[in-house]
């Protein structure tokens, strides 16, 4: 049972809607341990949930419109558990693109836990079609990397 999930989710068709997708390939060769396990997806589905609710942590990874082109972003996911209303809360599930706080939501009202979680974003410059990142979001790569390394060395 790994420790830390990392999920990094976009569409790599979309230049730089794919970030996350690439920075969880890189991940997925950089860190081999039986603690971690990384996870590629073009989006958020309802089974992360249970793969989060065995974790301890878990690092989503995207990008973002606005800000500026290259720009990093990370912020915890919080989840006011006094205030889940599970019948609200099942609502998101026949949605198709579901958040990291959903996927959180789930995880606790299924599996009655959900994990410490952190969201980690990049703003991106172009999301049309196109199967390469663009100079800006490129170039941040290798910093995305090291703060979730660190999110996940902090653990």
């Amino acid at each position: 049972m790994p420790r830390v999930l990392i999920i990094g989710y976009g569409n790599p068709m979309k230049s730089d809607d794919g970030l996350g997708w690439y920075v969880a390939q890189a991940l997925s060769v950089q860190i081999v341990s039986r603690d971690v396990k990384v996870i590629c997806s073009q989006q958020l589905t309802p089974e992360n949930s249970e793969e989060a609710s065995r974790a301890e942590l878990v690092v989503f990874i995207d990008a973002r419109e606005g800000g500026s082109p290259g720009e990093i972003h990370h912020e915890a996911i919080l989840l006011d558990k006094g205030r889940l209303d599970k019948g609200r809360s099942r609502s998101f599930i026949h949605t198709h693109a579901l958040s990291p706080t959903a996927i959180l939501q789930l995880s606790n009202e299924l599996y009655g836990k959900a994990p410490r979680a952190f969201l980690v974003t990049v703003s991106g410059q172009q999301f049309q079609d196109g199967d390469s990142l663009s100079e800006p979001v490129s170039s941040a790569l290798p910093n995305v990397i090291a703060r979730v390394k660190k999110l996940i060395s902090e653990e």
